[in-house]
């Protein structure tokens, strides 16, 4: 008698709608207004200031090794590899190979909110979720700002931002630069020869571009770019990071 195979039974994960999730799982939000008022124009910055996410290490993104940078929710894994996953207009953006998050790379003034999601409840945007997600969006608007901060230590940060209409959908175009020549971090009395100010360099670059497709569909293109150099301190500890991402999607809004 000839064994006959189960039939294949295939299960498809699917995350909570935003109005049930917030029915269950605890939400916080970031707005437009909040990131405006902010005394921070960084992203990891502006996420220390929420209940319950967790970066790595003290030191921000200006001084930190870029491997030493991540995020975390529910006090779970603060010291390895990222266990929230950040996303950007859905694409997740944690490193793949390691865990970590190039928060140099991304410019507040360009984004519409932050939601955060904590509990595992997100599972279905796979194990790097294990602790939540941090989505970012992205601003769909028209219109152009730009900033200009100067201070102490030769520092300076510059953005701007320009969203107009273009084939039928938005087209928005965004750039920052930030320099500083950095605080030496180790107190006086115990600094030695190979102690050095932690100096930084940064600037990203973004071209998005959405339009609707349909009555529910709508077509979103982007295009991105970072660089960050810094020294963490001392003699030989000099590093940078690069990247660029590219992404087209199609995104059901309802």
């Amino acid at each position: 008698m000839q064994a006959v195979a189960p039939p294949a039974i295939v299960i498809t994960g699917q995350a909570l709608p935003e109005t049930k999730a917030e029915r269950v799982y605890k939400v916080e939000r970031i707005d437009r207004r909040q990131i405006d008022q902010a005394a921070s124009h960084e992203i990891d910055q502006l996420l220390k200031g929420v209940p319950g996410v967790q970066l790595f290490r003290r030191s921000d993104a200006h001084s930190g090794h870029p491997t030493s940078q991540g995020v975390t929710l529910r006090a779970l894994g603060g010291n390895a590899s990222s266990r929230a996953l950040l996303m950007l207009d859905g694409v997740p953006q944690s490193d793949p190979f390691g865990g970590w998050v190039n928060w140099p790379a991304y410019d507040p003034s360009d984004l519409r909110g932050v939601r955060i999601i904590r509990g595992g409840g997100s599972v279905a945007n796979g194990p790097g979720a294990l602790a939540g997600t941090i989505e970012m969006t992205s601003r769909n608007d028209a219109g152009v700002a730009a900033e200009f901060d100067a201070g102490s230590r030769n520092s300076f940060e510059a953005n701007g931002r320009l969203g107009a209409a273009a084939g039928g959908g938005i087209l928005s175009l965004s750039a920052r630069g930030e320099r500083n020549d950095g605080f030496i971090p180790v107190t006086e009395g115990t600094r030695g020869p190979a102690d050095e100010a932690a100096a930084y360099r940064e600037w990203s670059g973004r071209g998005r571009w959405v339009a609707a497709v349909g009555g529910s569909t709508e077509l979103q293109v982007n295009l991105s770019a970072f660089h960050d150099w810094r020294t963490r301190g001392t003699d030989f500890t000099q590093n940078r990071t690069s990247g660029t991402d590219a992404s087209v999607r199609l995104v059901n809004l309802y």
